[in-house]
């Protein structure tokens, strides 16, 4: 539905019914496609099981399946990348073969595009990542700064990366530090362990075992010669 939408498409539609019937998911070539939108899978050729919406929405697409983007220009360049789904203008706009990213928002992972299994909730959340994978960010530009580091998790408006390479790190909260952190469940919970420390930027962390970081250290004296004789 509109200009240019699914142009390209090599199976004829009435033949796509029976397909989708009576073969598996690799014979619906071209198939269980549907486009609402000015060149919206414009260049689908074998792809399949995808929805577009909006203009320009998968565009160049050509092989990939089962995705869905919904907004003006979203998942644009997208060829192979499958099983993705992208709501909001511009959202996985940059994605040409990632697989299984969710972005939710206008510019969300604008700029990935090769990085899978991301799922990023909010206007511009993830907005740099290119190639990392299994990060997931919440809130307005949340995960800001990523580019390449994978297994992130960024939670807040404006949590942002401390480097464009994180790996495995979490991060709660936006750029300016919150006045005050309550965190249920920890009052009345005695555990055991080492004392745990809080950075001047926020991040938390124990003590190395070792000298140099100790305090209150004193000689035992007289006491390790007793000590000694038993």
């Amino acid at each position: 539905m509109g200009p240019g939408a699914l142009s390209n498409d090599v199976t004829p539609s009435k033949q796509c019914v029976p397909y989708a019937l009576y073969h598996s998911a690799p014979i619906m070539s071209g198939c269980a496609n549907t486009a609402a939108g000015f060149f919206a899978l414009n260049g689908n050729t074998t792809g399949f099981g995808s929805t577009a919406t909006g203009a320009g929405t998968l565009f160049a697409n050509t092989t990939g399946a089962y995705n869905t983007a919904a907004g003006l220009l979203a998942m644009f360049v997208n060829t192979t990348g499958a099983y993705n789904v992208a709501t909001g203008a511009n959202a996985l706009s940059s994605n040409t073969t990632g697989d299984g990213n969710v972005a939710t928002g206008y510019f969300a992972l604008f700029s990935n595009t090769k990085g899978g299994s991301n799922v990023a909730y909010g206007a511009s959340a993830l907005e740099s990542n290119t190639t990392g994978n299994f990060n997931t960010a919440v809130g307005f530009s949340a995960g800001q700064g990523l580019a390449t580091g994978s297994n992130n998790i960024y939670i807040g408006v404006g949590a942002k990366a401390v480097s464009g390479a994180d790996n495995y790190v979490t991060v709660i909260g936006g750029a300016d530090p919150a006045a005050t952190t309550y965190i249920a469940g920890v009052t009345n919970a005695h555990v055991t362990g080492a004392q745990v420390y809080v950075t001047a930027n926020g991040q938390l962390g124990v003590l190395a075992s070792s000298e140099r970081y100790k305090t209150n250290i004193t000689a035992l004296g007289s006491t390790s010669e007793r000590l000694a004789q038993l």
